[in-house]
């Protein structure tokens, strides 16, 4: 039987954020049915670094000028030819364009997901860029969504029917990202034995909104002195972020360990996983955080409703801001028996709700009933 050919196409080739580590876990988990590939508009790509599945193709096709590249359409449209692909699958606004008009070009069926908002799209939408989402998502197969509220948006504002999007919601290997000993991940990232870790893992960017943690450390600088602070990745926020720090005299209660691929061996170093973000799809490190057993403190966000049921197995704040991480930092260290229970339910809903299998299954059955459709026409 020819397996079904797949490219996703990503904007950017490295493989460090909660998107490309969901494409990750799907070019490494997919059955035998789906042959696929990965293209990053971006002059890198660590892809390859991860994947663990022999036969994954990995492409990179850097834009030729700044702004909208339409010779990336030809170059893509030579790109699915070359490798006989069958779907296109793109990802988020940067590739959504270029992915649809290839794929329309190849005759080749086309679907788009959205994984959730940048800094930059918090700014009102003018109105080409909401005819542009229109147009082009009436001309894929399928849209997908990691969670509702993003479907919900898209179908109100963009006119998109409702058969036309699907929500997929993020998985997460349970049995990688599981309860261990603080001990190991605390050593790993040079920290106290007695401290009490409030961390972070994920891009440094404003919309993550990392500031407000490291102003919760200096709040309880006396009152909580055990404190700390890590965050783990890197991005265009961290000079500032590290000034932050500095500034505040913290230097030595906040650690920045960069990206790093262990990351399943130092969640458990943590004593509160804190995602004080202005806007989220479906956090993967949320899940990842969970399923160690990590108590997570939380923006209060629609989308984090889809995961957590608040105060059973996460905490969500509104506002998230210095003085609400603060408090509840404070108040997280003070019990830990609350902390406990948190961690125990949050590590149940992940092995019950958010299975990695489930979610491969999930877009196995979408790319089965494309090429079905497309088989019958």
């Amino acid at each position: 039987m020819t397996p079904v050919r797949i490219l996703h196409v990503v904007r950017a080739g490295r493989a460090d954020g909660g998107m490309e580590n969901g494409i990750v876990n799907l070019l490494n988990r997919m059955d035998d049915r789906f042959a696929m590939s990965v293209c990053a508009l971006d002059s890198e790509e660590t892809f390859s670094l991860k994947i663990s599945r022999p036969g994954v193709g990995y492409f990179t096709m850097p834009p030729r000028r700044p702004g909208i590249d339409w010779s990336l359409v030809g170059r893509l449209v030579s790109l699915i030819q070359r490798e006989r692909i069958d779907i296109v699958h793109s990802h988020n606004w940067g590739t959504f364009i270029y992915a649809v008009l290839a794929g329309r070009l190849a005759r080749i069926a086309i679907v788009h997901g959205e994984h959730g908002k940048n800094f930059l799209e918090l700014a009102p939408e003018g109105p080409a860029k909401r005819f542009a989402k229109k147009w082009l998502g009436r001309r894929t197969d399928l849209l997908l969504s990691v969670c509702e509220e993003i479907r919900g948006e898209w179908l109100a504002r963009y006119g998109i029917a409702p058969q036309g999007m699907r929500t997929i919601h993020n998985g997460v290997d349970s049995q990688r990202f599981a309860p261990a000993a603080a001990g190991e991940g605390r050593r790993a990232l040079g920290l106290p034995p007695d401290a009490f870790v409030a961390g972070t893992v994920g891009r440094l960017d404003p919309i993550k909104n990392q500031a407000a943690l490291i102003q919760a450390v200096a709040r309880l600088a006396v009152e909580v002195p055990a404190l700390h602070a890590v965050f783990i990745g890197s991005g265009p926020l961290e000079k500032e972020l590290r000034n932050l720090a500095d500034t505040l005299s913290l230097t030595d209660r906040v650690h920045f360990a960069g990206p790093r691929r262990e990351v399943e061996q130092l969640l458990p170093a943590f004593d509160a996983f804190v995602l004080p973000s202005l806007s989220e799809g479906m956090s993967n490190v949320l899940l990842e955080a969970m399923s160690c057993g990590v108590p997570p403190v939380c923006s209060d966000l629609p989308s984090h409703h889809e995961i957590v049921t608040p105060g059973v197995d996460a905490i969500l704040l509104r506002p998230c801001n210095e003085i609400t991480l603060a408090e509840t930092l404070r108040d997280l260290y003070r019990n830990p028996d609350a902390r406990s229970r948190l961690a125990a339910a949050a590590r149940k809903t992940i092995v019950d709700r958010f299975s990695l299998e489930r979610m491969v299954r999930d877009y196995e059955q979408v790319y089965v009933e494309i090429m079905s459709r497309r088989k019958a026409r």
